[in-house]
């Protein structure tokens, strides 16, 4: 594997899967395979069995760590043109990611943003409140991360080159 930014590899343990993570990997591929038209994933790579799970453990301390989660982020990683960055990704190029829920219900926010030439002439990301949505996750939802929402493109309504990060998880 290799490592993602915002990866530590010290506090990642990568293990195989159980029996019963391959065999929910295999009902997740299924699913995403026998509805590609459905969840609009007929481009997407769905030629590998999904092989990799990250457990997220949203905990909190009482008197030290009064709350956790996770900030905005994009699962792939790629230049501020859109181009795949290889060495940056530890999945592979035009693969989705899939959301199990497990637990507590938490929201999951979203939000666009817009790639804008600053005063100085260097182009940086725009946040606008009115770009922003919430999710709400339950107990056992699934929920499939279509790549393209991922890569910035241009976007003609906004003139400008966009994609969509999530996150904003708190507990």
């Amino acid at each position: 594997m290799t490592t993602s930014k915002g990866t530590n590899p010290s506090r990642v343990t990568i293990k195989p899967f159980c029996e019963k993570l391959q065999l929910m990997s295999v009902i997740l591929h299924s699913v995403s395979l026998n509805n590609k038209r459905i969840l609009n994933l007929q481009n997407v790579n769905l030629i590998d069995k999904f092989n990799s799970c990250v457990t997220l453990q949203y905990s909190t301390i009482s008197g030290l760590k009064q709350q956790c989660g996770m900030g905005w982020h994009c699962n792939s990683k790629y230049s501020k043109r859109g181009k795949f960055l290889c060495n940056r990704n530890s999945q592979l190029s035009n693969t989705p990611v899939v959301i199990f829920t497990i637990g507590l219900p938490r929201i999951l926010k979203w939000r666009k943003r817009c790639l804008l030439e600053s005063t100085n002439g260097n182009n940086i990301w725009h946040y606008e409140k009115s770009n922003q949505f919430k999710m709400l996750l339950e107990q056992g939802s699934i929920l499939v991360i279509h790549p393209d929402d991922e890569v910035p493109k241009y976007c003609p309504i906004d003139g400008a080159i966009s994609n969509y990060q999530h996150g904003e998880v708190k507990f």
